[in-house]
């Protein structure tokens, strides 16, 4: 079985249509806060894993785990049990880990790491900046 990562970005907003089409809202690379403990309301991760040429496992494991910039654990999920279709070659799975009011405790960059079956798939950073200075 091989699996790798498709799609692995923090964004406001994750919504799938009735055709299953999805549409992701503003996707970020850094955020600003006012104060620390920041905390921001519309926050998710969303992830996208292809499997190919599974014979074995019936389900996989999905977790996220979110760390700051001197490396403590800030945020990690409940593991997200996904089921595999059996004898299909290909297949995507999508994960959304809502991060909504976890909080930031202070500036500096963040690491997301998607886990599967207990193994790291794929990071992400997103770095956490004080507030933007007015327009000139």
């Amino acid at each position: 079985m091989q699996i790798k990562s498709k799609l692995f970005v923090l964004c406001e907003k994750y919504t799938v249509d009735e055709r299953q089409r999805p549409s992701i809202i503003n996707i970020y690379d850094s955020i600003s806060a006012e104060d620390f403990h920041a905390m921001h309301d519309l926050l998710k991760y969303v992830s996208n894993i292809e499997i190919k040429n599974n014979k074995k496992i019936a389900s996989i494991g999905i977790q996220l785990k979110l760390t700051g910039p001197d490396d403590e654990l800030v945020f990690e999920s409940p593991i997200q049990e996904a089921e595999i279709v059996p004898n299909m070659s290909v297949q995507i799975i999508g994960s959304v880990f809502d991060i909504q009011m976890v909080p930031f405790p202070q500036r500096g960059q963040y690491t997301a790491t998607l886990y599967v079956n207990g193994k790291e798939l794929e990071t992400h950073n997103v770095q956490l900046r004080g507030p933007l200075p007015p327009e000139a």
